[in-house]
């Protein structure tokens, strides 16, 4: 297979229920969904045999963006709603036609930063379950 570039933007990010989401796309920086995972140590028993340890994998969006304190904007949203479990969607390019869904609890976005620049927030979300990689449709 030849070598696939995907460049991120232009795309999407929303949050919230459909008809009242909140579209941040064009505050973001940078955005990236990521996997962890958590896996117990395997046990030997007695027979010689070997129990897999349980796996347990989570995930997160990070965003750096910029700060946007209008009532509509993201920084008053994630005051407003801290602790919400609410849909989320990243379209990271829309030309390659696929998005990712979830559900996201929402933390509060931090404030401020160095005098005379443009305001600039880094934060990560936890999704609740997995995460869905589908088709743009």
């Amino acid at each position: 297979m030849p070598v696939q570039v995907v460049k991120v933007g232009p795309g999407t990010i929303k949050i919230g229920e459909v008809a009242s989401e909140v579209d941040f796309t064009a505050q973001v920086l940078s955005a990236t969904v990521s996997w962890g995972k958590d896996k117990e140590d395997d046990r030997k028993v007695l027979s010689g045999e070997t129990v897999p340890g349980a796996t347990t994998r989570s995930a997160t969006v990070a965003c750096t963006v910029f700060q946007d304190l209008v009532a509509s904007g993201l920084v008053p949203y994630s005051w407003a709603n801290k602790g919400e479990q609410v849909p989320f969607e990243y379209v990271p390019n829309t030309v390659a036609g696929k998005k990712i869904t979830g559900t996201v609890t929402v933390e509060p976005i931090s404030v401020g930063g160095d005098v005379d620049s443009d305001a600039e927030s880094e934060f990560e979300w936890d999704f609740v379950g997995e995460p869905v990689l589908d088709d743009v449709v």
